[in-house]
């Protein structure tokens, strides 16, 4: 077992980077799914597939994997404008959130 470092000069001096297209590294709307449901074998499967021991499954035929990729810049335009929307001072009228 590796131990932790306390000394900030003996970390290693390489940097981890997010890569968006490597669904390895965060867990999607399909994985979210799986981790809150009841099948054992498709989270043992997701399990293996983030720690990189099996190839992820091909979603490319899967409808709600598609609909969420085409959906995917509404939504994000959407969520920008309701945090814009929200971010504001309430109107008098309305008095405290």
């Amino acid at each position: 077992m590796a131990s932790v470092q306390a000394n900030a000069a003996d970390a290693p001096n390489h940097i981890l980077r997010f890569n968006p297209n490597d669904q390895r590294h965060f867990i999607g709307g399909s994985d979210a799914r799986i981790v809150m449901g009841d099948d054992q074998d498709a989270l043992v499967r997701l399990w293996r597939e983030k720690r990189g021991e099996a190839e992820p499954e091909n979603l490319l035929d899967n409808l709600i994997v598609q609909l969420g990729t085409v959906t995917e810049v509404l939504k994000i335009t959407c969520d920008r404008v309701l945090a814009n929307v929200f971010s504001r001072r309430a109107p008098p009228s309305l008095g405290a959130w």
